[in-house]
């Protein structure tokens, strides 16, 4: 061991103090140590420094901004388990560039277990989609606001959405990162709390085939079996209606207004449609808060219209008789009972999904109202070859090009998704070269090394 690895090992000591005391190993720990620094270690100080490091003294203050770890928050089981392996993904990134980490299950720890970490100096705080932000450790402080260094809350739904996680949350240094730029804006706009917004997408993954699902004439990629894939829920926007009318007599008519109006301005935010439907019936906000609680209460408005026009695209799909594997276990039901051409299967794991990508000659994503945005989902397509068929959002015009590393539906011309997707299926040249342009473009933008970089860059910037 050399003195700069003996200066580690006392550091973890004097960092860790706590834990090693709860589990009955500090005295074992300390006495191997400072018996190392008496033989090997004692014309540098070794037991001095040992001593400066579990009384906390200046020198551990040097060490602890120079070795202080990222804590990263594993666990979540939501949606099969997507943020638990977004950050198990990230987690294994950077440690693959040198970081130190430190990782932390929620699901089996428990909130309770993050008052351990008060009083503790970090790198960076990351989290998925989480409430662990907002654990309280008093009545009128957060938990993290006890933890030294930026928290980083990576959000992947519109954050009107999460306008309780985002107001319930740290006071300092508190960060989110999001998908869609969009997103960016609004935060800043009207959650003026957090800190800083970056644009920071989830990333794909490749998935690693099986020896017997490669392709014989091209061993290097798995063999196709589905013509087109489409991996999402089916959500019945007729369910949403009761609410949409108790919102609207709380709020004088503008849910009805702004349904009608979202309707019919398919391109549109959702703020921006809430700002013109406002105008239209002469009524103002007085204040960014109204604005966005306003937004909030009429969101059932918005989970109405995303998926109604989901329906109605995969209606015309059916209509118009193209063939198309459906997976999760909310297509079985009475709707599309009778379409054969609708092909069910059951729910997948995030591991489960890449497969179908990596089968899948086409893939058809339909955005949920990301218009700057760009999904994991996405990501997921071009890196497994699968032809992306997908509505336009900022971020894919700006990093890819339709026709030439995705085709573009429409929410203007829903009646014109089936016919990219059968003139797609008809012409295998195309589909190959279309896979490959954006899988190359892909594989250096839309992983979790890329991800991780940038994301390191961030850390960088707000610790400086």
């Amino acid at each position: 061991m050399t003195w700069e690895e003996y200066k580690l090992q006392c550091y973890y000591l004097g960092r860790y103090a706590d834990i090693y005391q709860r589990e009955g190993l500090f005295n074992n720990r300390a006495s191997q140590l400072i018996e190392m620094g008496l033989s090997s270690f004692e014309a540098e100080g070794g037991v001095a420094f040992l001593e400066e490091m579990i009384s906390h003294g200046p020198q551990y203050e040097i060490m602890d901004i120079e070795n202080c770890p990222i804590l990263i928050y594993t666990g979540d089981k939501i949606c099969y388990g997507v943020l638990d392996g977004f950050a198990r993904s990230l987690l294994t990134e950077l440690d693959k560039m040198g970081f130190n980490i430190e990782e932390y299950n929620l699901e089996e720890n428990g909130m309770a277990g993050l008052a351990d970490f008060a009083g503790k100096r970090f790198r960076a705080v990351i989290g998925f989609q989480t409430y662990g932000f907002s654990v309280l450790a008093s009545k009128e402080e957060y938990i993290h606001d006890l933890m030294v260094g930026p928290k980083f809350h990576m959000i992947l739904d519109h954050p009107v959405w999460m306008r309780n996680q985002l107001t319930n949350a740290p006071k300092n240094d508190y960060y989110v990162l999001t998908h869609d730029e969009n997103y960016v804006r609004f935060i800043e706009r009207y959650y003026p709390s957090v800190k800083g917004t970056f644009l920071v997408p989830p990333a794909g993954e490749e998935y690693v085939p099986l020896k017997e699902e490669l392709d014989e004439s091209s061993p290097s990629k798995v063999k196709k079996i589905y013509d087109i894939s489409f991996v999402g829920s089916y959500h019945d926007w007729r369910l949403w209606i009761p609410q949409v009318l108790e919102m609207n007599r709380k709020t004088g008519g503008v849910a009805r207004r702004f349904l009608h109006h979202m309707l019919n301005h398919r391109n549109q935010t959702w703020e921006q449609g809430l700002e013109e439907t406002l105008k239209a019936m002469g009524r103002t906000c007085q204040t960014d808060e109204e604005f966005r609680d306003l937004l909030f209460d009429i969101k059932p408005v918005c989970f109405v219209v995303m998926s109604y026009f989901r329906e109605k695209i995969m209606d015309a799909i059916v209509e118009a008789d193209v063939s198309v594997h459906v997976f999760g276990d909310s297509w079985k039901q009475e709707r599309y009972k009778r379409a054969k051409n609708l092909i069910r299967h059951g729910n997948l794991t995030p591991e489960e999904s890449l497969q179908i990508y990596a089968k899948s000659k086409i893939s058809l994503n339909i955005m949920s109202w990301h218009k700057a945005g760009m999904t994991e989902r996405i990501a997921n397509m071009m890196l497994n070859h699968a032809v992306v068929v997908t509505d336009e959002s900022t971020y894919l015009t700006d990093n890819y090009v339709a026709g030439t590393d995705y085709l573009a539906i429409s929410l203007e011309d829903i009646q014109g998704v089936p016919k990219v997707l059968k003139s797609i299926l008809e012409d295998t040249e195309r589909q190959s070269a279309i896979a490959e342009s954006a899988y190359h473009k892909a594989v250096n933008r839309e992983t979790w090394e890329c991800r991780a970089r940038k994301i390191a860059e961030i850390v960088k910037s707000v610790n400086v």
